[in-house]
């Protein structure tokens, strides 16, 4: 994904909603779960508290595997 400015979540088919299933990156860093972000089933939502806003043009990438 490629965020916009301020953007908070993401919509993804299939992704598990247990967070430690699934790994995040923004810009090529891997975020932590439940700290950095969370997760409901198909939904991925960043916590800005801790890593700041999106700004427009950060690379969001996610990947999951299910147990």
């Amino acid at each position: 994904f490629v965020a916009t400015a301020n953007q908070t979540s993401f919509s993804v088919t299939n992704m598990p909603g247990t967070a430690s299933q699934v790994t995040v990156s923004r810009n090529g860093i891997v975020l932590q779960s439940t700290r950095d972000f969370t997760t409901a089933p198909g939904t991925l939502t960043i916590v800005t508290t801790t890593i700041g806003a999106l700004a427009a043009g950060d690379n969001i990438i996610i990947k999951w595997f299910n147990y």
